[in-house]
């Protein structure tokens, strides 16, 4: 049996994510490391506005949902906003896949209904933009590190 410090370096690399020293104790901690990574292809998704050619799985798998739709993507636990003294990083979840939905109905029926709702979707999504930081121990990382 190895040490502590050993077991937290063994944790931290079943993740496969460079220089993370982070072992993530409870599942919260996991769906957070997640949902990091899994803004950005949702993102992408949205981003190359091509419904025809891209799109999402019949199902996706949330875990850390917070409130307005969003999904929490930072490293805090801390879900009590009395305490917080800042804002906890989220990603705009929910209305990225309404914006998705109305980009492919919209396509085919564009008209002022549509220019509104697009809008309004995309007002929301700006209150929770996709985010990228770096905090390597915890697995964060700007880079593209797996290209």
């Amino acid at each position: 049996m190895g040490t502590w410090h050993n077991q937290q370096e063994e944790c931290a690399l079943t993740f496969g994510l460079p220089q993370m020293t982070f072992c993530p104790k409870v599942l919260l901690d996991v769906s957070q490391l997640r949902n990091y990574y899994l803004q950005e292809a949702l993102e992408d998704v949205v981003q190359k506005n091509s419904p025809e050619k891209y799109g999402f799985p019949m199902a996706l798998y949330v875990d850390a949902v917070d409130k307005e739709g969003t999904f929490r993507t930072d490293e805090s636990l801390d879900y009590s906003s009395c305490v917080s003294r800042t804002k906890p990083k989220r990603f705009a979840y929910v209305d990225t896949l309404l914006l998705y939905n109305l980009q492919k109905i919209c396509a085919k029926r564009p008209g002022d209904a549509c220019a509104s709702l697009l809008s309004s979707v995309e007002k929301r999504r700006a209150l929770n933009p996709l985010q990228r930081w770096d905090n390597i121990n915890y697995g964060r990382q700007v880079t593209n590190w797996w290209e």
